[in-house]
């Protein structure tokens, strides 16, 4: 009995979870409200509370799952790259697939994201999302060593700011080229998808070694 009831809550959890993620393709992540999650549902306030202590736990765990998924992404990606521009190339083609399925999240991901380095902290999922962000922070690194050890990338970089200059260069980069489309196409007389791919170019010719 127990692991029957402890399946139906889990199916509840994320069937929460899913409906949610499907109100995010219509709305921004600061619009969204427990109404509409309530709506989606069709389940009462109550009973979401049940699972779900308030808006913000159910948009933490979204943000960890897509977080773990990132990372189980670039990993499989990666796997088979020995040299760093194919590794550096299929990272950024993996960011961009994984935006575009969700725009709203991977947003939030590059983003301010709130965690906790301690275990056991009120909300654990705080810390599950401390601990995959930290995961995929070594794979990066990993890649630039690589890039030190070809003798492609700088050696004398500070590794951890060069893992968030490339997170967030690339993720601003894969951004801006939706929200700026319009602006590109007149501007430059290119779509997103070639201003992307110069635009990446730029971000790692800023590491290598010269």
């Amino acid at each position: 009995m127990p692991k029957v009831k402890e399946s139906y809550t889990e199916e509840k959890k994320e069937f929460i979870l899913h409906c949610t993620r499907e109100v995010l393709r219509e709305k921004a992540l600061n619009q969204l409200t427990m109404r509409d999650v309530i709506r989606k549902t069709g389940f009462s306030q109550g009973t979401i509370y049940q699972y779900y202590k308030n808006l913000d736990e159910i948009l933490n765990v979204i943000i960890c799952q897509y977080m773990y998924r990132m990372k189980e992404e670039i990993e499989s990606c990666t796997k088979e790259e020995t040299e760093f521009d194919s590794c550096y190339e299929a990272v950024c083609n993996c960011l961009v697939r994984l935006y575009e399925e969700s725009p709203v999240v991977f947003e939030a991901v590059m983003g301010e994201v709130s965690f906790s380095k301690e275990k056991g902290s009120e909300d654990d999922v705080l810390h599950d999302i401390y601990l995959v962000g930290e995961e995929l922070n070594e794979i990066i690194i990993r890649i630039l060593k690589k890039g030190m050890e070809n003798g492609i990338v700088e050696r004398d970089l500070n590794l951890y700011v060069a893992v968030f200059y490339m997170w967030s260069s690339i993720g601003q980069t894969i951004l801006f080229s939706n929200k700026k489309k319009e602006y590109i196409r007149q501007q430059f007389g290119m779509d997103d998808v070639a201003y992307r791919k110069q635009s990446f170019a730029l971000i790692i010719k800023s590491i290598r070694k010269i």
